[in-house]
């Protein structure tokens, strides 16, 4: 589909900085995607919106969880892990 003026342009710049904040979540508050607490499978569907393709948790938990930039939400552990709430590391130790 062709766009009118430069709005192709503005579109491909969007979405490169998108994909950066998706490799560098805390770095820039202004792509807040998710409520402060959130579960890692709301955290997997706006990354697969995102890129267009399918990821697997593991991939989330290894790329976020395990990298420090998420915490669980809470010190008390969920009967099912995939109810678990995860947070964002705060911006400011990181």
């Amino acid at each position: 589909m062709k766009l009118a003026f430069d709005h192709a342009k503005i579109l491909q710049r969007a979405y490169r900085r998108i994909c950066r904040h998706l490799d560098d979540p805390i770095r820039d508050p202004a792509f807040d995607f998710v409520p402060p607490r959130f579960t890692l499978a709301e955290l997997r569907r706006i990354y697969e919106a995102a890129i267009g393709s399918k990821l697997t948790p593991r991939m989330i938990r290894e790329h976020l969880v395990e990298r420090g930039l998420i915490v669980p939400a809470s010190s008390k552990p969920t009967a099912k892990a995939v109810n678990q709430l995860y947070r964002w590391i705060s911006r400011l130790t990181g």
